[in-house]
């Protein structure tokens, strides 16, 4: 068997450890450029080599967004442990299968037919506060066992943050965690804490913050009037934005 040369960060050591472990959902919740993309390749991939004839499914909201991310740095992985063979990437089926016949499938939360389709052993869905809670749910009921999702944590609230405690794993990441970050992106990233609060919060130390795209970010909250007895509505019309419905 060939021994692989893995240079992994903390996130892909925790990952691996909760990939091997008994929850049923792994939670990466972090900043940008902390490595969980990468290191969640990293892991799919020693995954498959390890387990024989299953699937992954790899998912994102959209497609072009699925290509520019998450799948190119998977081919990235493939092809610095050197294991990357062109015959085994269908591109028009979106779909990597190994030696052993475990076959890593990409699509877009957006193709209907493959959310509602088959089933799968691992499903990891990249950026996944980007999809519904039916989409979430589509996938979970056709899942047999482990979800995992990565997302920057830029809603203040999320269907994500309410996942069964005693069946989650939770793995909290920042920049700091990638030791193979370049000194220049490192920069950008903490000049955020002078030129902009919110976005350091929530993109360097991966804290769940209110994100400016909130125009009114504290707000108090009424109690509906007596002698409103029907519904009560109040709209914003938007110019610059979708008009808003209350």
């Amino acid at each position: 068997m060939k021994t692989l040369n893995i240079k992994g960060t903390i996130v892909f050591q925790k990952n691996w450890e909760a990939l091997n472990g008994p929850a049923r959902f792994i939670v990466n919740e972090g900043g940008s450029r902390s490595s969980k993309t990468y290191s969640l390749c990293q892991c799919v991939v020693l995954w498959s080599l390890n387990n024989p004839d299953r699937v992954v499914s790899i998912i994102r909201k959209t497609s072009p967004a699925l290509r520019a991310s998450v799948l190119r740095d998977f081919l990235e992985v493939l092809r610095d442990l050197d294991l990357y063979d062109d015959e085994a990437f269908r591109k028009v089926d979106g779909t990597y299968t190994f030696p052993n016949g475990t076959m890593v499938e990409f699509f877009a939360a957006d193709d209907e037919q493959k959310l509602r389709g088959r089933k799968r052993d691992i499903a990891w869905i990249n950026e996944a506060n980007e999809l519904s809670y039916e989409d979430f749910q589509q996938i979970a009921l056709r899942t047999t066992e482990k979800i995992i999702v990565d997302y920057n944590p830029s809603a203040i609230e999320s269907y994500l943050y309410h996942l069964p405690e005693e069946k989650t794993v939770t793995i909290h990441s920042t920049y700091r965690d990638n030791p193979f970050l370049n000194r220049e992106t490192r920069e950008q990233i903490e000049s955020y804490q002078n030129s902009d609060p919110d976005y350091y919060q929530i993109f360097a130390l991966g804290k769940r913050c209110f994100s400016k795209e909130n125009v009114f970010p504290e707000w108090p909250q009424e109690e509906r009037p007596a002698h409103l007895e029907d519904w009560v509505y109040a709209i914003d019309f938007g110019y610059q934005h979708p008009p808003a419905l209350v």
